[in-house]
């Protein structure tokens, strides 16, 4: 029962839990998209699927340590920065609902 704002509000957190990208994302833009689709370019994409592949590779071998959510990784090409964190309660967390009222209020004031 959210509005797409809040739909897409959550995306922006979800995919961006370090928001690296809001070094040079325009936020208004993505949340009144009205054509429900997000940027990507091809690669980030074959970034996913390197890692993707990687990691079923480690499942399948046995040979390293898996991490699973909580723990996630992110990788912003366009600032070259790469981050590997855990968050213990996850993306319903008080760190990402803290989150999520800051990205509001700075909309608000933007």
């Amino acid at each position: 029962d959210m509005s797409q704002a809040e739909k897409r509000l959550a995306m922006i957190i979800g995919m961006n839990p370090i928001p690296f990208c809001m070094l040079y994302m325009d936020a208004k833009k993505v949340l009144s998209a009205k054509d429900r689709r997000g940027a990507s370019v091809c690669p980030g994409l074959m970034l996913v699927g390197a890692i993707s592949g990687t990691e079923a590779v480690k499942v399948l071998t046995g040979k390293s340590k898996v991490r699973f959510a909580p723990y996630f990784y992110h990788v912003d090409m366009f600032t070259q920065m790469v981050n590997k964190k855990y968050y213990p309660m996850g993306m319903r967390g008080p760190l990402q609902k803290l989150k999520k009222l800051l990205f509001t209020l700075k909309l608000r004031t933007d």
